[in-house]
Protein backbone atom coordinates (compact mmCIF):
# COMPACT_ATOMS: atom_id res chain seq x y z
CA UNK A 1 0.00 0.00 0.00
CA UNK A 2 1.53 3.25 -1.07
CA UNK A 3 0.75 6.61 0.41
CA UNK A 4 -0.61 9.29 -1.92
CA UNK A 5 -2.25 7.06 -4.50
CA UNK A 6 -5.94 6.49 -4.70
CA UNK A 7 -7.35 3.40 -6.29
CA UNK A 8 -10.57 4.18 -8.11
CA UNK A 9 -13.02 1.47 -8.99
CA UNK A 10 -13.08 0.52 -12.62
CA UNK A 11 -16.14 1.92 -14.38
CA UNK A 12 -17.49 0.02 -17.31
CA UNK A 13 -18.11 1.92 -20.57
CA UNK A 14 -21.84 1.32 -20.20
CA UNK A 15 -21.94 3.19 -16.88
CA UNK A 16 -19.79 6.00 -18.27
CA UNK A 17 -22.13 6.27 -21.26
CA UNK A 18 -25.15 6.57 -18.96
CA UNK A 19 -23.45 9.17 -16.77
CA UNK A 20 -23.27 11.84 -19.48
CA UNK A 21 -26.83 11.31 -20.66
CA UNK A 22 -29.80 13.13 -19.22
CA UNK A 23 -31.01 12.43 -15.76
CA UNK A 24 -34.40 11.08 -14.83
CA UNK A 25 -35.53 14.57 -13.82
CA UNK A 26 -34.42 16.00 -17.17
CA UNK A 27 -36.23 13.24 -19.05
CA UNK A 28 -39.36 13.81 -17.00
CA UNK A 29 -39.20 17.52 -17.83
CA UNK A 30 -38.99 16.74 -21.56
CA UNK A 31 -41.91 14.34 -21.20
CA UNK A 32 -44.02 16.94 -19.39
CA UNK A 33 -43.24 19.66 -21.93
CA UNK A 34 -44.06 17.39 -24.88
CA UNK A 35 -47.37 16.37 -23.30
CA UNK A 36 -48.16 20.03 -22.64
CA UNK A 37 -47.41 20.92 -26.27
CA UNK A 38 -49.58 18.03 -27.51
CA UNK A 39 -52.51 19.12 -25.33
CA UNK A 40 -52.08 22.70 -26.56
CA UNK A 41 -52.24 21.56 -30.18
CA UNK A 42 -55.38 19.53 -29.48
CA UNK A 43 -56.98 22.56 -27.84
CA UNK A 44 -55.98 24.82 -30.76
CA UNK A 45 -57.58 22.37 -33.20
CA UNK A 46 -60.88 22.45 -31.33
CA UNK A 47 -60.79 26.23 -31.03
CA UNK A 48 -59.95 26.61 -34.73
CA UNK A 49 -62.86 24.40 -35.77
CA UNK A 50 -65.21 26.19 -33.41
CA UNK A 51 -64.23 29.66 -34.63
CA UNK A 52 -63.88 28.97 -38.35
CA UNK A 53 -66.44 26.27 -39.01
CA UNK A 54 -69.98 25.27 -38.36
CA UNK A 55 -71.00 23.12 -35.40
CA UNK A 56 -71.18 19.97 -37.57
CA UNK A 57 -67.38 19.56 -38.10
CA UNK A 58 -66.82 20.16 -34.40
CA UNK A 59 -69.31 17.38 -33.63
CA UNK A 60 -67.57 15.08 -36.12
CA UNK A 61 -64.24 15.77 -34.43
CA UNK A 62 -65.76 15.02 -31.03
CA UNK A 63 -67.21 11.75 -32.28
CA UNK A 64 -63.95 10.75 -33.96
CA UNK A 65 -61.98 11.51 -30.81
CA UNK A 66 -64.48 9.58 -28.68
CA UNK A 67 -64.03 6.52 -30.88
CA UNK A 68 -60.30 6.73 -31.60
CA UNK A 69 -58.80 8.01 -28.33
CA UNK A 70 -59.44 4.91 -26.18
CA UNK A 71 -58.05 2.62 -28.88
CA UNK A 72 -54.94 4.75 -29.37
CA UNK A 73 -54.35 5.07 -25.63
CA UNK A 74 -54.61 1.33 -25.07
CA UNK A 75 -52.36 0.44 -28.00
CA UNK A 76 -49.88 3.21 -27.16
CA UNK A 77 -48.56 1.33 -24.10
CA UNK A 78 -47.32 4.69 -22.71
CA UNK A 79 -44.19 4.21 -24.80
CA UNK A 80 -43.39 7.92 -24.72
CA UNK A 81 -43.15 7.77 -20.94
CA UNK A 82 -41.09 4.59 -20.93
CA UNK A 83 -38.65 5.88 -23.52
CA UNK A 84 -38.24 9.30 -21.91
CA UNK A 85 -37.51 7.81 -18.49
CA UNK A 86 -35.29 4.96 -19.70
CA UNK A 87 -32.03 6.64 -18.70
CA UNK A 88 -30.18 3.33 -18.56
CA UNK A 89 -31.09 2.60 -22.18
CA UNK A 90 -32.46 -0.83 -21.36
CA UNK A 91 -34.07 -0.98 -24.80
CA UNK A 92 -32.79 0.47 -28.05
CA UNK A 93 -34.66 3.21 -29.89
CA UNK A 94 -35.44 0.71 -32.67
CA UNK A 95 -37.31 -1.47 -30.16
CA UNK A 96 -39.57 1.42 -29.19
CA UNK A 97 -40.02 2.44 -32.82
CA UNK A 98 -40.94 -1.05 -34.01
CA UNK A 99 -43.44 -1.54 -31.20
CA UNK A 100 -44.93 1.91 -31.90
CA UNK A 101 -45.37 1.09 -35.62
CA UNK A 102 -46.96 -2.29 -34.90
CA UNK A 103 -49.30 -0.82 -32.27
CA UNK A 104 -50.33 2.07 -34.54
CA UNK A 105 -51.07 -0.34 -37.37
CA UNK A 106 -53.21 -2.45 -35.03
CA UNK A 107 -55.01 0.68 -33.76
CA UNK A 108 -55.70 1.84 -37.32
CA UNK A 109 -57.22 -1.54 -38.17
CA UNK A 110 -59.45 -1.47 -35.08
CA UNK A 111 -60.58 2.12 -35.76
CA UNK A 112 -61.24 1.23 -39.40
CA UNK A 113 -63.38 -1.73 -38.38
CA UNK A 114 -65.37 0.45 -35.98
CA UNK A 115 -65.85 3.11 -38.69
CA UNK A 116 -67.06 0.58 -41.28
CA UNK A 117 -69.49 -1.25 -39.04
CA UNK A 118 -70.78 1.61 -36.87
CA UNK A 119 -72.84 3.35 -39.63
CA UNK A 120 -72.73 6.68 -37.82
CA UNK A 121 -74.08 9.69 -39.68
Amino acid sequence: MSVGTVSLPRVTPRVQEVAWRGTLAGSALWLFSSNLLYAGCQWATVVGLAKLGTPAPLGHLGLALAVATPVVLITGFALRTFQATDVTRRYAFADYLNLRFAANLFAAVIIGIVAVFAHME
